[in-house]
């Protein structure tokens, strides 16, 4: 965190909404939790959360969401990574929420990313999202055919959903 900030304006740093939320004892065990570079202790995601909380611009979402299929997680060997895809923008929302940060939430998802990589900030014909409050919980699976895949807090409420317009 301190070494990408001095690092300059050429040094951007993507960051998970998983790695945001998770510590080690959150996944040791829990497959469906298991990435890497693997979460570690309090501290270091602290450091995560403070750097994004401070709405520094050079550190932004990236999603690293994987979608193995469930055999592929539930076993010895299981694949590394986890998938955030279908809740991503209210799993992040829920962590800014946690930490008082909501009016930075925009710039960490949308345009600090776009404006590192000199991305053009959407227009308005290209639609919006409106993050809405809800009780509803993530889904338990997404199945496709033979294909199921447990997504990240199968189940939990996370107390937020995606309403595009």
């Amino acid at each position: 965190r301190v070494k990408v900030k001095s690092l300059g304006d050429t040094v951007g740093c993507t960051i998970t909404a998983h790695h945001l939320s998770l510590i080690v004892d959150d996944w040791a065990g829990k497959n469906h939790r298991f990435c890497k570079p693997v979460a570690k202790y309090p501290h270091d995601r602290a450091a995560l959360r403070e750097v994004v909380a401070q709405g520094h611009p050079r550190f932004f979402l990236g999603s690293d969401s994987a979608p193995h299929a469930r055999e592929m997680k539930e076993c010895a060997h299981a694949c590394a990574g986890v998938f955030t895809s279908p809740a991503l923008i209210p799993y992040v929302a829920a962590v800014f929420e946690e930490m008082g940060a909501l009016d930075k939430l925009k710039g960490f998802v949308c345009d600090n990313g776009r404006r590192f990589y000199g991305i053009a900030q959407p227009t308005a014909d290209d639609g919006t999202i409106e993050l809405v409050k809800t009780g509803a919980p993530v889904a338990d699976v997404y199945a496709e055919g033979s294909l199921t895949v447990v997504p990240f807090r199968a189940g939990e409420a996370i107390g937020w959903e995606v309403h595009t317009h």
